[in-house]
């Protein structure tokens, strides 16, 4: 992997800013030159991404006069698990806040989407944890809910009926990369926008939320592989690495086996929660800097 530079016009442009209790990462967003295409890929993002170390993440953005153009990227297996298997939702505060205003939960939680097919991992599956975890992190979400756009709650959608909004998920190696198109403006042909008051916008990545499961006479319990002793399996796709009727344990620490043993639960894996305060670009700006 080619090492991140900080691009001084993307990346702080001031200390920490605070909201309340929410600390927000000012940055600017760059103007995009039609050249961003969401496939999942980040070779048309150039230098114009940053790396955020609290988070152990790596965003970008872009915009032009319609759209925000965002990705976000780990490298780290145990991040990638929790974004797909416990969903992920991007937030919007139009007047540069912390307001969860409107936002895009994509992927859903497992739990949200539907149990994982094991007849179908097992027939991809030669035996070994990584391939029952390629298999896992092989089946294409293609469900999302538009939060805040409509007071009698979320609406669901499959990205086939998307307007406007594009956005694309690509898993390579044991990372993940999460593209995504949002309309700056509504309109009859992008009816969920973002609707920026001004020139700043508050942006926040919100993953999931890691729940120990009960153990009280289900099958799975605790892990054992190469990496040491895991997290506990079973418990059937409530969370990441979760199989169904008691399977995989969490990432990278193999299958379950030790029942109801009482062994000492580790620490759940942090949740992927932070907020930037996002600075648009403007034509204005990019013609001056030329």
């Amino acid at each position: 992997m080619k090492s991140l530079r900080y691009i001084p016009f993307l990346v702080v442009l001031g200390a920490l800013l605070f909201s309340g209790c929410t600390s927000m990462l000012l940055v600017k967003s760059a103007w995009d030159g039609h050249k961003i295409v969401v496939d999942g890929n980040d070779k048309d993002w150039g230098d114009t991404m940053f790396y955020i170390p609290d988070a152990k993440l790596t965003v970008g953005l872009q915009n032009n006069s319609k759209y925000l153009y965002m990705i976000l990227k780990t490298t780290d297996r145990q991040q990638t698990f929790q974004i797909l298997g416990l969903g992920m939702t991007v937030w919007f505060d139009p007047s540069g806040g912390s307001h969860e205003t409107f936002g895009i939960h994509f992927p859903l939680a497992r739990r949200e989407e539907g149990r994982v097919n094991r007849q179908s991992s097992d027939n991809n599956n030669n035996g070994t944890d990584g391939d029952m975890s390629r298999s896992f992190l092989a089946i294409n979400p293609d469900q999302l809910e538009i939060l805040g756009a409509n007071k009698n709650g979320p609406v669901r959608m499959s990205i086939a009926e998307l307007r406007g909004i594009q956005l694309q998920l690509h898993h390579a190696g044991e990372g993940l990369i999460y593209e995504l198109r949002v309309p700056l403006h509504s309109s009859p042909d992008d009816p969920y926008a973002i609707n920026p008051k001004g020139n700043q916008i508050g942006v926040q990545f919100e993953g999931g939320k890691f729940q120990m499961p009960s153990f009280a006479g289900r099958g799975g319990g605790y892990g054992r592989g190469e990496d040491g002793e895991g997290m506990p399996g079973g418990e059937g796709g409530e969370y990441p690495g979760g199989m169904e009727g008691g399977g995989e344990g969490y990432p990278g620490q193999g299958r379950g086996e030790y029942g109801n043993r009482r062994i000492q639960r580790p620490e759940p894996p942090k949740q992927i929660n932070f907020w930037l305060r996002v600075n648009l670009a403007s034509d204005s700006q990019q013609q001056t800097a030329q």
